[in-house]
This record gives C-alpha cells, structure tokens and sequence, in this order.
C-alpha cells in the first residue's frame, strides 16, 4: 500500500528498499509461527484478564451487598421481619 501511495503521489524519491525487504521478511514461515504464538498468548492473556476483572467485580458487589445486609436473595434481615 505504502509503495503504491508513494507513486501515486509522484514523490521525487524511490520508495526506500529496505522497506520492501521488511515486508517480504515477514513473510517467512518461523516469523509467521513466532507472531502467530504471539497472538494466541495476547488473546489468552486477554481472556484471563476480562475474567479476573468480572471476579473482583463481583467480588465487590457481594462484598457491598454484604455490608449493607442484603442476602443473596436481594432482601435484607429487616425486610424479612
């Protein structure tokens, strides 16, 4: 894309070489395999994380609920009575 815009856009010097070689780099199979081990941790990560935090928000919520006297049931010990 880069390439194709900077002819586009008639610049007055070559689309630098060492920039096509990067690209071409990352077409190799053991950089492919690494990124791709990359990318499943990150997901992994993400998804452990997304979880911890629903924990500790429940976490707080019942603890909240807790020190209000409100059950589980959403009643407190003086509503029953």
């Amino acid at each position: 894309f880069a390439e194709e815009f900077a002819g586009a856009l008639e610049v007055p010097e070559p689309f630098p070489e060492w920039v096509r070689g990067a690209i071409d780099a990352g077409k190799q199979p053991a950089l492919f395999a690494v990124a791709d081990y990359g990318w499943s941790w990150f997901k992994w990560w993400c998804r452990r994380q997304t979880e911890w935090e629903a924990e500790q928000m429940a976490e707080e919520a019942a603890a909240e609920a807790a020190a209000r006297g409100i059950g589980v049931g959403g009643s407190s010990a003086q509503q029953d009575r």
